[in-house]
Parts: structure tokens; sequence; C-alpha cells
């Protein structure tokens, strides 16, 4: 489905024309989402509807959102006009192409018989769609020579756009965690030096991406 192609550059971003197949272009923002745009054709009615399909994902590949473009609207069918055999709808109007910015707004022209004007979509994000990425898992605690020695399992965006993970540190369970290190991305271990003989404490560890961060891991506790 996706070859043969030629890549081309436009406003920054990569596209990618697939030869003599319905079009799938992609697009990265100067924010690190992803973009892809399909032709896709469903069924409405007795009718074959033809649209483009936006779809956005953030950069820790998780969906954010979609919205669909027609290639064309017509003028609905009124119940004289579905009397007369010969009737054929009107055309309304005609949309091009969608394009994306570097910012990650959406363009595409727009016509009718009289106006010609650009269409421009910005997205607005989900509050309830997180964006950092997913979890480390796996978190556990033993004693060490000088301290409390952690170790974890990698978020599984990492590889990808994890950039470091965040160690956090309570007194007591379910208490306030204060952050006591960071390690950096691929690295799954951290070694309490500062943790005292006889003190029991409570651990959990975050990944995160830039300024944006996964759910905690579930808390772990260990003593010296």
């Amino acid at each position: 489905y996706h070859t043969p192609y030629t890549p081309v550059q436009f406003l920054g971003s990569i596209i990618d024309f697939v030869d003599g197949q319905p079009i799938e272009k992609y697009y990265r923002d100067s924010h690190g989402n992803f973009h892809r745009i399909e032709i896709f054709t469903t069924r409405s009615g007795t009718d074959d509807v033809t649209a483009y399909r936006v779809h956005r994902y953030n950069k820790c590949s998780k969906k954010a959102g979609v919205f669909n473009i027609p290639l064309f609207t017509y003028e609905p069918m009124t119940p004289e006009a579905a009397d007369l055999p010969t009737w054929k709808p009107a055309l309304i109007m005609e949309f091009g192409e969608p394009l994306v910015a570097p910012n990650g707004a959406v363009y595409a022209w727009a016509r009718t018989k009289t106006q010609y004007k650009i269409l421009k979509w910005t997205w607005v994000d989900d509050p309830n769609v997180p964006k950092g990425p997913d979890a480390p898992s796996n978190l556990s605690v033993s004693p060490f020579i000088n301290g409390l020695y952690l170790t974890w399992t990698a978020s599984p965006n990492d590889p990808g756009c994890v950039t470091g993970y965040e160690v956090g540190r309570a007194t007591s369970s379910g208490g306030v965690f204060s952050t006591i290190g960071t390690v950096d991305k691929g690295v799954v271990k951290y070694n309490d030096t500062t943790a005292e003989a006889g003190t029991q404490y409570y651990y959990k560890v975050r990944a995160k991406a830039g300024n944006e961060f996964s759910p905690f891991t579930a808390e772990v506790s260990g003593k010296r």
C-alpha cells in the first residue's frame, strides 16, 4: 500500500506521494506531533461518500484527534426531487487536499461557483487524552551497600519520546512524595544514597518527555 512513493519536502515536513493509490501523507509539525492524511470512502445510505481524514498523534504516538473533510458537498435531495428519475444533485462546494503547516494547523482550499477561499483548522487538545509517555512498571527496591537500590522496567515509549525518569520518595505510604533524583532515558536504575538506615521509605517513578510526564508506577517500600 505504501510503495512506490516519492518523498518531497513541504513546509519542513515530509509528504509521501503513493503512486496509483489513495493518498496517504505524513507530516511532523514543529511541536513533535505527527499527522496522517488519507482518503477514505464510506457508505452513507445508498451513496458512497469520499472524504479526506486527518489524524493527529502527539509526540508519544498517542492519538490526539481526527476529523474529516469531504471532497465535495451537494445539495440535499428534496421529496419532490426524489420522484424525478433524472434529478442530479447540484454541487455546493469542492474542497482541496489538506496540508499541515509547521505549527500543526491544517489548511485546505474550498470553492463554489462564485467563491474561492482558504480554510484553516486548529487543534484543541482534549484534556482527557494524556500527553505524556506511558508509565514505567515493575518498580522494585532492595538494600544496597550505601543506600537503597531501585530498578524498574522502561516505559513502552523508551526508546521514543522519553527523555528521562524522575524518582519520587516519601516517608509514609500515600504521603507527600518529593523528587530525589532523575536519570536519563534508557536508564532503569537509581541508587538512593541519601536513605538513612532504619527508616522505611516509599518510592515511585515516572517517565518524562520534555515537560510532560507519565503516570507514576505503583509505590514500593524499602528500608536499609
